[in-house]
């Protein structure tokens, strides 16, 4: 794949970071459910975003996860409530788990 070919220049964390969410997305375009899982964490691990962590809980979810993406969901529904975007410690460590 192209995005991930990508990866071996020397981007800049921008588009490091838009080259990430690409091969998230196009994993779970294909549903490849697995591999979207890890591409999303990865992206996830170093960048905050909203749309990319609900994503995140869906192919959690496609991917037979469902507790960790019910954990997911309910982190990211506490973070918007609270206004707080960041990674709460329970999401952090589904991401690393």
């Amino acid at each position: 794949m192209l995005y991930t070919r990508s990866l071996d220049l020397d981007l800049g964390e921008d588009l490091r970071g838009f080259v990430l969410e690409r091969i998230a997305w196009c994993s779970e375009q294909q549903e490849l459910w697995p591999q979207a899982v890890q591409d999303y964490k990865v992206y996830l691990e170093e960048h905050e975003d909203v749309e990319a962590r609900y994503a995140y809980g869906e192919v959690l979810r496609r991917n037979g996860q469902s507790a960790t993406a019910r954990r997911t969901f309910e982190d990211l529904a506490i973070a918007l409530d609270t206004g707080d975007h960041g990674l709460p410690e329970a999401e952090s460590s589904a991401l690393h788990g």
